[in-house]
């Protein structure tokens, strides 16, 4: 068990140093959410005090908590500009609200109920796992803080006694709300991790390992949107010649075999960080960002070529593409570095196939 709260820390903490924006996101709607949850709860309990004959004078007190609750709310959408994403920000703030709205409403109810043991506080340490997210030991460290506080507040209405059973019962409620903790991190994790597979999945061409067509289209897309003003951008498309006699031929699965070799070769012609893609069954397409020089695009080309002509499998051999290729500096989104490159491909396909050329714009 201790191995395994171990890995969910490392696990956790990874977690949020990479994803800081987005936890501090959660956590800052989440306690807006929190505030307005206990307005709610707060209005339901006055209409029934209508209508069930209570006491609801004792519970006057509890006009306070409800009314910081009602500030906590309009003001929350304040200070999300002041937050701005920030996560030390986010946990000022957040620990900030958490502390008010649990002391006020945990203190008004051992006021009214001075005679019996803490409901709301030791809850209330118990459910900030499910709320909050953070690195665990900022939030049993924050929690123990909690503690401390409430017991001195407390201390002032209730019996010895009854301040150490609270303070008691809130360490046991924190020990437990460590390992709700390491519950509810795993299986965000695991989500997650199921999520990216899954996203994955979705992106990839399964045959490959290349971008499908629409990942392709998006990821390349991204980069020419962003790239600076005269910026160089290529664009490779490559179309295997003739693959559909291969298939009649030889067979689906020999079809299968040349198109996984044929995404090694041009992987291991292009730098990993350029974006490969499968854009049809016997299409693909390169795109790399920056400086190209000449020699070294005809280079590539003919490595490419070469290398996938002699390649041979247990029945075929002698396979050839065509590429075409067009070079941008003028700012050309992708649709139109696409038709380009395809008009390029038609002029390989039409010098004889098994070739490349070039249009420069």
């Amino acid at each position: 068990m201790i191995n395994k709260l171990i890995d969910v820390y490392i696990d956790s903490a990874y977690y949020i140093d990479n994803n800081q924006r987005k936890v501090a996101r959660e956590n800052f709607l989440v306690a807006g959410d929190m505030a307005g949850f206990l307005v709610f709860l707060s209005l339901i309990f006055t209409l029934i005090s209508f209508i069930v004959p209570i006491d609801y004078k004792k519970y006057l007190f509890y006009l306070i908590p409800i009314i910081l609750s009602v500030l906590v709310t309009i003001s929350h959408h304040f200070f999300e500009k002041l937050v701005g994403g920030n996560m030390l920000r986010t946990r000022i703030y957040c620990y900030l609200v958490y502390t008010v709205l649990i002391l006020t409403f945990s203190y008004a109810d051992a006021y009214v109920h001075r005679e019996v043991r803490s409901i709301i506080f030791p809850a209330a340490i118990l459910v900030i796992s499910a709320l909050y997210r953070d690195y665990l030991h900022l939030i049993a460290l924050y929690k123990f803080v909690l503690i401390i506080l409430f017991a001195v507040l407390e201390y002032s209405i209730k019996t010895p006694r009854l301040v150490i059973i609270d303070a008691a019962n809130a360490i046991l409620f924190l020990i437990v709300s460590v390992f709700c903790y390491v519950t509810v991190m795993r299986a965000s994790l695991i989500s997650k991790e199921e999520n990216e597979i899954l996203m994955e999945k979705s992106q990839t061409d399964l045959l490959t390992g290349l971008f499908n067509k629409l990942s392709f289209e998006d990821k390349s897309k991204e980069l020419l949107n962003d790239r600076h003003i005269g910026a160089k951008a290529t664009l490779f498309i490559f179309d295997l010649d003739n693959f559909k006699e291969v298939n009649d031929r030889y067979g689906h699965q020999v079809g299968d075999e040349v198109l996984k070799k044929f995404a090694e070769i041009i992987k291991s012609y292009f730098h990993p960080t350029d974006v490969f893609g499968r854009i049809g069954g016997d299409e693909f397409m390169v795109l790399v960002m920056g400086e190209m020089g000449k020699e070294f695009v005809e280079t590539r080309c003919r490595s490419v070529l070469h290398e996938f002509k002699t390649f041979r499998t247990e029945e075929a051999s002698g396979f050839s593409c065509s590429i075409g290729i067009v070079e941008d500096t003028k700012g050309l989104n992708f649709e139109d570095m696409y038709n380009l490159a395809d008009k390029a491909l038609y002029q390989a396909k039409a010098d004889g196939k098994g070739c490349f050329f070039t249009e420069r714009n």
